[in-house]
């Protein structure tokens, strides 16, 4: 099938302006978790901030003075496994918005095995991104500091070539493997290689839809800044945090309190926002690779 970067990179904003009431729902899923982190982690948040301040006044810290700060911290690991929980059910959502658009549910997002399969393959696709950083870096971190020992005063040149060339290979592995949710969700299945034979010969077209999507991302949180920093100030409470020095935490969220909540709730609509124009045009590039909103099953195109 036919697949166009430049249209796929805008399908982000037609999901936004077919169901503006689905990214509505999204940024009421933000809101929620975000209290459900706060109501998890939020002691332990204000216990790294005392722990922290009791350091400052420490000269000579043993390792018996960090003590509170570990544990506090802690007492913040329930952060990682809700973000990834509730990552894997966002990341099906915009997905399916795409690839499965009569399948609303609420917002699209539910929790079942599509969901599993997106953790799981998200994962992977996170351990395997770490290692191969690890590997391309490495290596040119390791010829380059061996060029520039050889090389003399050319050494450095050649080391931020060999850098620029880690960076050029990291991007070709990541494009390669960037269809490999969207080939999850459609086949249902563990689809953690299958986006290698998929985007083969395409890498430089999704290489330039993504460069798009960044921009077009970058643009809306400049426009989303300039509306909201000034709300922020003129609701009160911004423009005292620089006299609140030494102030407890308690009494700086009483101060700020309606910033905060209008920093929540717009942070809550940018972040939805942003994961439809980030996700949503990898779901179109797979929809078109294969042909139709559903690709498991196709119908055939009628005969004269």
């Amino acid at each position: 099938m036919a697949f166009s970067a430049t249209d796929c990179a805008f399908e982000g904003f037609r999901v936004a302006r077919r169901t503006p009431v689905t990214i509505l729902i999204w940024a009421l899923a933000y809101i929620v978790v975000t209290a459900l982190m706060f109501a998890l982690v939020g002691g332990s948040f204000v216990a790294v901030m005392a722990a922290a301040t009791d350091l400052q006044g420490v000269t000579n810290p043993t390792p018996a003075d960090f003590e509170p700060l570990w544990a506090a911290y802690a007492g913040m690991a329930w952060i990682l496994p809700v973000s990834l929980v509730f990552g894997a059910v966002m990341y099906t959502a915009a997905l399916r918005v795409v690839l499965h658009p009569t399948d609303k549910g609420f917002g699209y997002m539910r929790l079942g095995m599509d969901e599993v399969r997106i953790f799981v393959v998200t994962l992977v696709l996170g351990v395997l991104a770490f290692l191969a950083s690890v590997v391309v870096f490495g290596i040119a971190g390791v010829l380059g500091g061996l060029a520039s020992v050889a090389a003399g005063d050319a050494g450095g040149l050649i080391a931020f070539v060999l850098i620029l060339a880690a960076v050029v290979v990291f991007i070709w592995l990541a494009v390669r493997f960037s269809l490999a949710l969207p080939i999850t969700l459609a086949e249902k299945k563990f689809a953690i290689f299958d986006s290698w034979n998929l985007t083969k010969g395409r890498v430089w077209s999704l290489i330039g839809m993504t460069l798009i999507v960044i921009v077009m991302a970058i643009v809306v949180s400049i426009l989303a800044s300039i509306i909201i920093l000034p709300l922020m100030f003129f609701t009160g409470g911004m423009n005292e945090l620089a006299a609140m020095e030494g102030a407890s935490l308690g009494e700086i969220f009483s101060a700020m309190g309606p910033a905060i909540a209008i920093y929540v709730i717009s942070n809550a609509i940018i972040s939805a926002l942003s994961l439809a124009i980030f996700m949503a045009p990898y779901a179109a590039a797979y929809r078109d690779i294969r042909g139709g909103a559903d690709p498991v099953a196709v119908a055939p195109t009628p005969s004269l």
